[in-house]
């Protein structure tokens, strides 16, 4: 957990920084080139100022690094924070559970949206799972 944590708090911070400049770090490629990947939502992309998406990726951004500052609040008794550790994981599946829809209704992007579902869904569920077993086995050793 103090992985993701750290992980959580070096993503969001970068794009709380960089705002929309952060997506080169993360995607290894400008903003500028992305738009032809985008099809549609090119022309779209022109006609929006570059603040409303660098608005967007700063507001993410401070997300992101909360929840790491979180995580790092509960990992020390994560036994005994079983309420908080699973609130957090549902709603770091309810980002998988948005890119679902988005992908329902619009396909595919170049943010590769499909890979991004193993770890938006899979990580929550496998650490819910650890939490509870490591919940489970400090209530046996109070015993």
């Amino acid at each position: 957990m103090l992985i993701s944590a750290v992980v959580a708090i070096l993503g969001g911070g970068s794009f709380v920084v960089l705002g929309i400049d952060g997506v080169e770090r993360v995607l290894g490629t400008e903003y500028s080139a992305l738009k032809p990947m985008l099809g549609e939502a090119a022309a779209a992309m022109a006609a929006e100022p570059r603040v409303s998406f660098d608005h967007f990726y700063r507001v993410l951004g401070w997300y992101r690094l909360m929840t790491g500052v979180m995580l790092l609040w509960i990992t020390p008794s994560v036994a005994s924070r079983t309420a908080w550790f699973r609130f957090l994981h549902i709603a770091f599946m309810a980002v998988g559970v948005s890119n679902i829809l988005s992908m329902a209704e619009y396909g595919t992007n170049a943010h590769l949206r499909a890979m991004a579902l193993v770890p938006e869904l899979g990580i929550p569920c496998a650490a819910i799972l650890w939490q509870t077993l490591v919940a489970r086995n400090a209530a046996h050793a109070v015993d």
